[in-house]
């Protein structure tokens, strides 16, 4: 059973839209969304399946192109396919057919085990729990779960993902597909500002809104006194209207700005006093592990901070990221150059995002071991 996508609100959480570009955005999304569901029912027919919203469009809070008038969609057209088992078709292969028949859209696939849904409690999922209102298609009925309260660990998560593609822009510039998830290399401006906003997003959903991990909840805080302190209000709004009116070519230069609000930001969070006590913190007890997905987080956010060398510290901060690794990799890292240490980080890029994406995905479950 297929809904009608007038039920729809895709601009719901905007910030600065107008009334009348936000029936544009909603017309040109849902007509979209129909053309690009047809597309999806073709290569998956017989297949029994749901087909979900996901990502900004979910929230109701897109990025448009914009130059002295609304150009089209900036944002990813995230869609999930839930399923109690993977489609025979190749999602990776149904994102190219799409993005030819669609260039002017961005689209994107993932897939969900339907038995796993009630286990799923990561941002993206909880993303694709608000798209689950309006879905595009419907083979069999799947109770919405509870929106999950998301704590600052479930953002930071998005934001090493982001920083990561900060980091290693120049790499993979066409994109790269693991697993079930589609890492796309974006405009390095954009890709700034969105880790920026993330970060803006964690401190909001810690500080003020743990079931509302929006950037409206970002602008509606942006006054109080524990957002004032990470960013000025007036730049939280110039910062969240640039993401949601983007303009190309804007050279933002934003890398200073983000490193001290990353390093406001965690310092906050944690309630450490210093940058050198709070990397610290998130080496020893946010991500106190010695596998992949903690090593590679800690160390990613430790070299952003270096790399942007604000303090007298950064060589020190260079050091403690070399150490994680060498304790993963076996090898005497922390005596690299580094730009040896940033190649064996942008090496294990995909490899942590592929086991980030099967550990929170419950992508690997099987149904009889869930339902017991």
């Amino acid at each position: 059973m297929d809904y009608l996508k007038s039920a729809a609100d895709y601009t719901k959480r905007s910030n600065f839209l107008s009334l009348s570009e936000k029936k544009s955005i909603n017309q040109l999304v849902s007509q979209h969304l129909d053309q690009a569901k047809n597309v999806v029912l073709e290569y998956l027919q017989g297949q029994n399946f749901n087909l979900y919203v996901g990502g900004s469009l979910a929230r109701g809070e897109p990025s448009i192109r914009y130059n002295d008038q609304l150009q089209g969609l900036k944002s990813d057209v995230d869609m999930v396919v839930v399923a109690k088992d993977k489609p025979a078709f190749d999602l990776a292969e149904l994102e190219q057919i799409l993005q030819k028949r669609f260039p002017q859209f961005h689209d994107t696939l993932c897939f969900l085990n339907s038995a796993a849904i009630p286990k799923l409690s990561f941002a993206l999922a909880r993303d694709c729990f608000e798209g689950m209102q309006h879905p595009l298609h419907e083979s069999f009925t799947l109770t919405q779960p509870s929106l999950p309260p998301l704590n600052y660990k479930n953002i930071l998560s998005i934001v090493v993902y982001q920083l990561a593609g900060v980091l290693f822009a120049a790499s993979n510039p066409g994109g790269v597909k693991i697993g079930n998830l589609t890492f796309w290399h974006r405009n390095p401006d954009y890709q700034e500002l969105k880790m920026l906003l993330e970060i803006l997003r964690m401190a909001a959903v810690h500080f003020f809104d743990d079931l509302n991990p929006t950037y409206q909840n970002v602008f509606l805080h942006r006054r109080q006194q524990q957002m004032q302190q990470i960013l000025p209000a007036d730049m939280i709004e110039k910062q969240l209207h640039h993401r949601e009116f983007w303009v190309e070519n804007r050279n933002l230069h934003m890398t200073p700005l983000i490193a001290g609000v990353l390093t406001r930001t965690l310092c906050a969070i944690t309630n450490t006093p210093t940058t050198f006590k709070m990397l610290e913190n998130i080496g020893e007890e946010v991500y106190p592990g010695l596998d992949l997905l903690d090593v590679f987080a800690a160390s990613a956010i430790m070299t952003y901070i270096a790399k942007a060398g604000q303090d007298n510290f950064s060589g020190k901060y260079w050091e403690v990221a070399a150490e994680k690794l060498s304790h993963l990799l076996g090898s005497a890292v922390k005596n690299y150059s580094r730009e040896q240490l940033l190649r064996e980080l942008d090496a294990l890029r995909a490899p942590y995002a592929q086991k980030w994406w099967l550990t929170f995905s419950f992508s690997t479950l099987q149904n009889k071991a869930v339902a017991a």
